[in-house]
């Protein structure tokens, strides 16, 4: 898994680096909404990484396919779960589109979407808090009132428990 996830990090790396200036035919609203799910995937890739291995070096910039990862340092769990959740906050603060909505239509398997990056930010808050990972960066109330804010907001999107 380590090797898998941290080539989608390097692709939404990519992706995030390059987007504005490449030439693509897109709207100011695509690329928005792929840049949002890009966070919303880099977000993904970390939370299965921190579950796997706790303490995992945080790379937010392509260096290259030449680059020497062994050099890089493995961050605390809770910094990486600082990370998770500021990825999932800027996914979530682009507005709704076609790109990036709530709504997850029959031909989108796979796609991103602001429920999912809701449901990323309480499952990596609440490993922050469990026994295993706590390293006292989260707090118990943190991690309820970042789950009770991701459940409100999916139940008044149209999810359902």
């Amino acid at each position: 898994p380590w090797t898998s996830y941290y080539q989608g990090i390097r692709k939404c790396n990519v992706l995030l680096a390059n987007i504005e200036d490449a030439t693509v035919y897109a709207t100011d609203a695509e690329k928005a909404g792929w840049k949002a799910q890009a966070y919303t995937l880099r977000a993904f890739y970390y939370l299965q990484l921190v579950k796997r291995y706790g303490q995992v070096p945080v790379v937010l910039q392509d260096y290259g396919t030449d680059h020497d990862y062994t050099n890089e340092k493995k961050s605390p769990a809770g910094e990486v779960v600082k990370q998770i959740l500021a990825d999932c906050d800027l996914a979530l603060a682009t507005p709704s589109s076609d790109d990036f909505s709530w709504d997850l239509m029959d031909n989108q398997w796979g796609i991103m979407t602001k429920a999912l990056a809701w449901a990323i930010k309480s499952q990596a808050v609440t490993f922050a808090v469990s026994p295993l990972f706590d390293d006292g960066t989260f707090t118990m109330d943190e991690a309820l009132n970042i789950t009770k804010e991701a459940l409100s907001e999916c139940l008044s999107n149209g999810y359902e428990l």
